[in-house]
């Protein structure tokens, strides 16, 4: 139809290129969106606790669905749980978990961690090492080093 005007083709042109650059702006806002800085995909809330005196909170990652629940009371904190889905499974996110939830808990020094496979045991002595103003426990409340 457009093909019969004057210039038709020009403005079949004209079209998919305006719609090309609709759809790439779109996709660049998104990925901006997603890449952004490294820590605001990450969401701190302080739940009620469940033991008096404590304070408690979850970290969530959105970008993974992963997430980690602990409590402090002092200077001492313990990680509750940590769910991470299973395509995320080794890929650091534990590890960026427990480092987002740290300004949360500035007090502590001393982290307890629960049971631990071998990946997760090998991620808490790399934090160890990385962290050394920390003191790691294990579930059984030897020291990782």
């Amino acid at each position: 139809m457009l093909d019969n005007l004057p210039g038709g083709p020009w403005l079949w042109g004209i079209a998919i290129v305006a719609l090309l650059a609709v759809v790439i702006v779109m996709q660049a806002r998104r990925a901006k969106s997603v890449v952004g800085r490294p820590y605001d995909r990450f969401d701190t809330t302080e739940i009620p606790p469940d033991t008096l005196g404590t304070r408690e909170f979850i970290v969530r990652d959105d970008a993974t669905g992963a997430r980690l629940q602990f409590t402090t009371m002092g200077s001492t904190g313990h990680i509750v749980e940590v769910v991470v889905p299973h395509k995320h499974l080794g890929t650091g996110v534990e590890a960026a978990l427990f480092e987002a939830a740290l300004p949360s808990a500035e007090q502590v020094t001393s982290w307890t961690w629960p049971a631990l496979n071998a990946d997760g045991y090998a991620m808490v002595q790399n934090l160890a090492r990385t962290m050394p103003h920390l003191a790691l426990f294990d579930a059984n409340g030897m020291q990782i080093r």
